[in-house]
């Protein structure tokens, strides 16, 4: 679980052990992990239309305290209407494209974000607001152009953000 710990606070750990009157105990320290810090994410375009544009998403300038932690790990989502959406798993990846959803109505603004993981699973997060318009697409060439773009679709994840930007359009 995440939270119990103060990040970057020491804590002593002691074990006692007691049989026939005697007595020992060992005593370990921990250090809790920071999360990385410092990223920040980019998108190109920051402007356009749901269904019809490909959003590229990259994140750098990552730090981690550890030098000794490995690789970061990142997964980019987008926040729409208090849901929470991935646009695919966990991956060492700095970079993924996406067809988005129509953002919240309000100001077509959709709220994009990456979390950047260590191997220890502490997780560092930045976020971005993009503006995604309500497809210009007529609806009587939707059904040709969502069946090309399912067709074209990588992997699960990436048809399931389909499928899932679609019915948002709809």
């Amino acid at each position: 679980r995440t939270g119990i710990f103060a990040v970057g606070t020491a804590y002593t750990f002691r074990l006692t052990a007691r049989s026939s009157g005697v007595s020992g105990y060992g005593e370990l320290e921990l250090l809790a992990n920071p999360p990385p810090f410092g990223g920040v994410l980019q998108c190109s375009p920051m402007t356009g239309y749901a269904i019809e544009t490909r959003f590229n998403l990259r994140t750098d300038g990552w730090s981690d305290d550890d030098e000794h932690e490995g690789p970061l790990s990142y997964r980019f989502g987008f926040l729409q209407s208090n849901a929470v959406t991935s646009l695919g798993d966990c991956s060492a990846s700095p970079v993924v494209s996406a067809i988005l959803p129509h953002g919240e109505i309000s100001a077509d603004l959709l709220e994009l974000f990456v979390e950047a993981r260590d191997i220890y699973l502490g997780v560092g997060e930045a976020s971005i607001n993009v503006t995604v318009h309500e497809t210009q697409i007529p609806m009587s060439d939707f059904v040709s152009a969502t069946d090309s773009l399912l067709s074209s679709s990588e992997d699960v994840h990436t048809t399931s953000q389909l499928i899932s930007s679609l019915t948002t359009t709809l």
